[in-house]
C-alpha cells in the first residue's frame, strides 16, 4: 500500500496523524520486505548448506579424528617431555571430548583416547550431566525428556538431531517468551483489551461508511449532465464502492483525500480520526512483525549472521567466505596427517610447539 498523497495544494498542511501514518506504513513495508527476503533466503541457505557445507564439515570431523589417532600413534613412539606431556594430555582430552559429542561413545577409539589422556569414560560424563542438570530442567529447555545415557552413547549432536522437531518447537516458544518480555509496546494496555479493539473497529467501520456516503453523494453519475463528467464520476464511484465492499479502509482514505475539496473541514477531521485509529493498528502490526523477525534470528543460530545480508537477502560472498574457510581448514588437516606418517617423532614435537604458540597468543 502506497502512502497517502494529498493533492498538490500549498495551503494544505499535513496533520500529525498523517505524518505518523506515512512513517509507520513505510516502516511496515520495509520490515515486510525484509521478512519476505529472509524467508526465501533461509530456504536457499538451508539447501546450499546441506549440499555444500555439511559435507565439508563432516570431512573436518573425520580428519580431526584421524589427526588425534595420528598424534596418539606418534606419542607412543616418542619421548614427550613433562611440559609437552601436560599440553598433549589437555589437547587430546578436550579434542576427543569435543568429537565424542558428535560421534558418541559408540566410537570406541575416541572413547579410549579420552580415557587415556583425560581419565574420563562414558559413565563419568553421564554422572556429570545428572549432577549438574536434572532431566526436568533439560526437558523444559528442549521440549522433551532427555535420556542422558542415550545422549552420551549416540553423541549429543546426533541425539538432538533425532529430536530436532521437539527442540525447534521448544526453542521457538522460549524465544517468543524472551522477546515478548523485552519488546517495547507502542500502545497502551487499554488498547490491548478485546473490548477496546472492538470499539476501535466499530469506529473504523462507521468512519469508513461516512467517507463512502460522502464520496458517493458527491460523485454520483446521475448528478452530472455532462457525459464526460458522468463517465469520470462512474469510474470514481467504482473505485469507492470496490474499496468499501472489500473493507479496504486505506484506499478509502486515499480516495477521500484525493477527491474531496480541501475546504471540507468535516471530511478532513474524519480522515484524521481514522488515521489515528489506523496508526494504532499499524503500530501493532509493526511490533508483531519485528517480533517474528527477532524470533527467527533467535532460533536460527548463526545462520543469518553468516549467510544473510542487512536486507534479508542471501549473500553469495558470505557463503563463499565460509566455504573457503572450511576447505582451507580441511586442507591444513590433510597436510598434517600426511606429514605425521613420514617422521612421527619430529612431526609431533613440531605440532606441540605450534599448539603452545597458539595458546600463548
Amino acid at each position: 500500500m502506497k502512502p497517502i498523497i494529498r493533492r498538490n495544494n500549498a495551503k494544505h498542511n499535513r496533520s500529525t496523524a498523517e505524518v505518523k501514518y506515512e512513517k509507520l506504513l513505510s516502516q511496515l513495508q520495509e520490515q515486510q520486505q525484509y521478512n519476505n527476503n529472509l524467508q526465501s533466503s533461509l530456504q536457499t541457505v538451508q539447501a546450499k548448506v546441506t549440499a555444500e557445507l555439511e559435507p565439508l564439515t563432516k570431512r573436518y570431523y573425520a580428519l580431526l579424528r584421524k589427526l588425534l589417532i595420528a598424534i596418539d600413534a606418534a606419542a607412543n613412539k616418542s619421548v614427550v617431555g613433562k611440559h609437552n606431556k601436560e599440553l598433549l594430555d589437555v589437547y587430546m582430552a578436550e579434542t576427543s571430548r569435543f568429537l565424542l559429542k558428535r560421534f558418541g561413545y559408540q566410537d570406541t577409539q575416541l572413547a579410549a583416547l579420552l580415557f587415556k589422556y583425560g581419565n574420563i569414560n562414558a559413565d563419568d560424563v553421564v554422572r556429570h550431566y545428572e549432577e549438574q542438570f536434572t532431566s526436568a530442567k533439560f526437558s523444559q529447555v528442549y521440549g522433551f525428556n532427555i535420556n542422558f545415557k542415550e545422549m552420551v552413547e549416540k553423541g549429543e549432536e546426533n541425539y538432538f538431531t533425532e529430536n530436532r522437531h521437539h527442540f525447534t518447537k521448544a526453542g521457538q516458544t522460549q524465544a517468543t517468551a524472551v522477546i515478548e518480555s523485552e519488546l517495547v509496546q507502542d500502545w497502551s494496555e487499554d488498547n490491548k483489551t478485546a473490548a477496546r479493539k472492538e470499539a476501535d473497529n466499530k469506529l473504523l467501520h462507521s468512519d469508513a461508511r461516512s467517507v463512502y456516503m460522502r464520496l458517493i453523494k458527491k460523485f454520483h453519475p446521475d448528478l452530472e449532465r455532462d457525459e464526460d463528467k458522468q463517465n469520470q464520476n462512474t469510474e470514481i464511484v467504482k473505485e469507492v464502492t470496490k474499496a468499501y465492499q472489500e473493507k479496504d479502509f486505506f484506499t478509502l482514505l486515499k480516495l477521500q483525500i484525493k477527491y474531496l475539496d480541501d475546504n471540507e473541514t468535516e471530511a478532513t477531521n474524519i480522515a484524521d480520526a481514522m488515521l489515528k485509529r489506523y496508526n494504532k493498528i499499524l503500530q501493532k502490526q509493526l511490533a508483531e512483525l519485528k517480533q517474528n523477525i527477532q524470533i527467527q534470528h533467535y532460533t536460527s543460530g548463526n545462520t543469518i549472521e553468516n549467510f544473510i545480508d542487512n536486507y534479508g537477502n542471501f549473500s553469495p560472498q558470505k557463503f563463499a567466505t565460509q566455504r573457503n574457510f572450511l576447505k582451507k581448514r580441511n586442507n591444513a588437516l590433510t597436510s598434517e596427517i600426511e606429514t605425521s606418517t613420514k617422521s612421527p617423532e619430529i612431526w609431533l614435537n613440531g605440532y606441540l610447539h605450534l599448539l603452545k604458540l597458539s595458546q600463548d597468543k
